[in-house]
């Protein structure tokens, strides 16, 4: 047993060289990287202080090494193209975002980057149709990236600047119509429906509602639930908001034991619970007791003096 141990053991030792090897190669590789990573991070500090010509040089000294590497050659290409537009070579810089297209089809992030800079670029030179051609493609080629979320608030901006509301919100639904499942899709409705809500609620409460309903894993669905239920209330359909938002209300505890974002909606969808119930004509009791919930659940909200009154005038009010 012994030495059939020694002969196991033994047997192991090409395979521990080779690790170890390896571990070697691996440390050595180790600083090169950390340096080549500390340029990058060099070039965009230099960008974001408009430090242009010495962020073109520490570009045109990164580039050379980076054949094969396209996680270091994609951020030099747009960090050169950055540069060189900064100091004014605006038909170099379309050169280089071009390449960084071409080359960078593999990098998502890269690629979203290099198209958001041609957006900006065309902005800034006054040409709207590429600006919008421009943010469209990051939307649908990049749906799942936050590129994407920028994309749709300029494309909102560009379009209601040329053409007013409508324009804006039939190019946000025709975007939604491409990319309807994505990170960015309940993005697009939740825009749409701000832009209808003004002349046409009823059509705006459609859009909320759907993103309540397709898109309810996403981070504005409660948003387009409380906005649902508000505007049913304002169009008289007391029961509907009122279901609305007490769903949303059910959700409270589970937002305070995760400490979530949502917390600030909560208040809005107490009160609006309350206010539906008295619209919905429920028995004076159940009224009362909405509102006396808000004062419990808020009672530092700037609304609790009105609905202790509120209260009050339901109980007064019973038969």
């Amino acid at each position: 047993m012994i030495g059939s141990t020694h002969i196991a053991a033994g047997r192991r030792l090409p395979a521990l060289a080779l690790v170890l090897v390896l571990c070697a190669a691996a440390c050595a590789m180790a600083p090169a990287r950390a340096v080549r990573d500390r340029a990058l991070t060099d070039l965009d500090i230099a960008i974001g202080q408009q430090r242009f010509a010495e962020a073109e040089i520490l570009a045109r000294r990164i580039l050379p090494g980076t054949d094969g590497r396209l996680d270091e050659r994609c951020p030099a290409l747009l960090g050169l193209a950055r540069a060189v537009e900064g100091q004014g070579r605006t038909g170099e810089a379309l050169d280089l975002l071009a390449a960084l297209g071409r080359e960078c089809a593999s990098v998502p992030e890269a690629s979203a980057r290099g198209l958001v800079e041609v957006a900006l670029l065309a902005e800034r030179l006054g040409d709207r149709a590429v600006a919008l051609r421009a943010w469209a493609r990051v939307v649908t080629a990049f749906p799942d990236d936050p590129a994407a979320h920028r994309g749709a608030v300029e494309i909102r901006t560009l379009r209601l600047d040329a053409g007013g509301p409508d324009a804006a919100v039939e190019a946000l639904r025709r975007l939604y119509r491409a990319v309807p499942d994505r990170d960015v899709s309940p993005y697009l409705l939740f825009l749409a429906a701000g832009l209808t809500e003004p002349a046409r609620p009823a059509a705006a409460l459609a859009l909320y509602l759907r993103i309540v309903d397709a898109h309810s894993a996403s981070g504005l669905a409660n948003d387009a639930m409380l906005a649902a239920a508000r505007l049913s209330l304002a169009l008289g359909h007391a029961p509907e908001a009122a279901s609305l938002a007490e769903r949303l209300l059910s959700q409270r505890q589970w937002s305070y034991l995760l400490g979530s974002y949502e917390l600030d909606l909560y208040p809005d969808a107490a009160f609006l619970r309350a206010e539906a119930a008295a619209a919905a004509r429920e028995p004076p009791s159940a009224v009362a007791d909405w509102y006396d919930a808000f004062v419990r659940w808020f009672p530092h909200d700037s609304r609790a003096p009105l609905a202790r009154k509120r209260a009050a005038e339901a109980l007064a009010n019973r038969p």
